[in-house]
């Protein structure tokens, strides 16, 4: 679900209460999803975004005393407005609500008009406060793509690489594709397009490798897509200089609760190549860079995906094999297909 779109939860054991407030919201948020104990309401909201969440307090199983605690230890809860309705109207219960984090309350029966005056408010603090969160975290991965970048060049320089330049040439290219105004772009692109266009620019250099997808996903992201585009196009390198000859690579795209997921495979790895993309991926930082020295382009991939947000692991898939899985987080995701732009003018 992108970030876009206001989502709200009504978490309420009364299905008649669910139901009249489920109606008052639809003018307020673009969507409202129900739960009917505390326990819908955590699984939903431990891997959905929302922007604002009502919850009552008297209900069987997990109470909203225990939710509301919950949702404060989780990361992608711990800043989401709370807001109480309950039939409670007991000092004690409603200072409890607060102490354990709520962000305001409203007892039952509600006042419509001042119910949707305070959700209408919440909802537009709360979707600037995650734009916010997100071009701050965009500029500090960009500002730590630039010292990698810096770091690897680094190390190549006092190591005498011959090809100090050429490396050079792609790592100036890269940081030019994580700059600050292109990073910060809402342009949108479908999923499945930027892959097939990596793809079809890497396919020349493997002529005798064939390929298997599986793309049953219509989803678009917000992204550069030039680094993105670059990123597979390492990735697709890297898993092909270390799967067996004429084995074929295996790419699946998927989307794994609010996050989407791209992962590259092949039937067989030769044991060396392999090692040393898990050293890259996995070692500390000093051991990364002279890591990423010898394998620039995974170096640079991996560097663009995280300016991005996203992370690049070494993983088994369900059949034992290991794949290289590049992770985008949720914000980026959702975007409707019909808003995205073409992605030829940047292949």
């Amino acid at each position: 679900m992108g970030s876009r779109q206001s989502r709200a939860i009504v978490c309420d054991d009364d299905p008649i209460m669910r139901s009249l407030i489920r109606t008052r919201l639809r003018t307020l948020v673009d969507e409202v999803v129900e739960a009917a104990d505390g326990l819908a309401a955590w699984q939903l909201l431990s891997t959905e975004t929302f922007h604002i969440a009502l919850i009552d307090l008297n209900m069987p199983g997990i109470d909203g005393f225990d939710l509301i605690q919950c949702l404060r230890g989780h990361p992608r809860t711990r800043h989401l407005p709370i807001m109480v309705l309950t039939s409670t109207g007991d000092s004690a219960s409603l200072a409890r609500a607060l102490e354990v984090g709520a962000s305001a309350y409203m007892t039952k029966p509600l006042t419509w008009s001042v119910f949707g005056a305070q959700v209408a408010h919440t909802v537009r603090l709360s979707i600037a406060a995650a734009a916010a969160e997100r071009d701050l975290a965009r500029f500090l991965s960009l500002n730590a793509a630039n010292c990698q970048f810096a770091a690897v060049l680094g190390v190549l320089a006092t190591r005498g690489t011959e090809k100090h330049d050429d490396v050079a040439t792609k790592m100036y290219a890269a940081q030019r594709m994580v700059s600050a105004p292109e990073l910060l772009n809402d342009n949108a692109y479908n999923i499945s397009e930027l892959v097939r266009t990596a793809f079809d620019q890497a396919r020349p250099l493997m002529p005798s490798r064939d390929v298997r997808a599986q793309i049953n996903i219509d989803a678009a992201i917000t992204c550069n897509a030039d680094a993105i585009v670059a990123a597979l196009q390492a990735m697709i390198s890297s898993v092909d200089a270390s799967a067996v000859p004429h084995t074929p690579i295996e790419v699946t795209v998927t989307i794994e609760g609010s996050d989407i997921a791209i992962c590259l495979g092949a039937e067989q790895f030769a044991p060396l190549q392999m090692l040393s993309i898990a050293e890259l991926i996995t070692c500390g930082e000093n051991m990364r860079r002279l890591a990423a020295a010898c394998n620039v382009d995974l170096a640079i991939a991996m560097t663009l995906i995280e300016a991005h947000g996203g992370i690049l692991a070494l993983e088994f898939n369900e059949h034992g094999r290991r794949n290289l899985k590049l992770t985008l987080p949720g914000h980026r995701v959702g975007v409707p297909i019909e808003a995205t732009q073409s992605i030829k003018a940047v292949a």
